[in-house]
């Protein structure tokens, strides 16, 4: 539950701070909750690996979908505009901190994660433009696209976390 707590704060901080021109805050406050979600997880290394997965994932799936104008967000200070906001890259990191955390019953069923994913991953986004930090999210392409990578991620990420948790318990 703690985790649950922990991962709402942080995302409604990313997002308040990146809507209201305090990306420093907000990226500050998220850093701290993964933090703290790391802190409280079994294998720190293992999810400290996803952490660095989702990140990797994010810059590469969220730039893409600024480069191919699907998705505005609300101007970023300190990074280079063609590369998606520290901000979300640290829900990126965050989310992963919930893998083996309140949304650890997922690993058992991945297909209702990818398709949580799909369908979540970009009511996120909405929940987000809707808060301010997002500035346009471009038709129905958009919406795919968002709902397509987002359910890859998440098969991406469930299927790393199994994978390396089963190589660092046989250590």
């Amino acid at each position: 539950m703690i985790n649950f707590i922990v991962f709402q704060f942080g995302w409604f901080a990313a997002i308040l701070g990146a809507a209201n021109q305090l990306n420093s805050i907000g990226l500050f406050l998220v850093v701290l909750c993964c933090a703290i979600n790391l802190r409280m997880l079994p294998n720190v290394r293992l999810n400290l690996m996803l952490v660095i997965l989702a990140i990797i994932l994010g810059l590469v799936l969220d730039s893409l979908a600024l480069n191919l104008n699907l998705i505005v967000y609300t101007s970023s200070t300190l990074w280079p505009a063609c590369l998606a906001p520290l901000w979300i890259l640290g829900l990126w990191a965050l989310f992963a901190t919930t893998l083996n955390g309140y949304l650890s019953w997922i690993n058992r069923y991945p297909l209702i994660g990818v398709l949580g994913g799909v369908v979540f991953g970009p009511l996120a986004y909405l929940a987000g433009q809707k808060l301010g930090a997002i500035q346009d999210i471009s038709g129905l392409s958009a919406w795919l696209y968002l709902g397509l990578s987002w359910g890859i991620a998440i098969l991406l990420l469930l299927t790393m976390n199994r994978q390396w948790g089963a190589k660092l318990n046989q250590k």
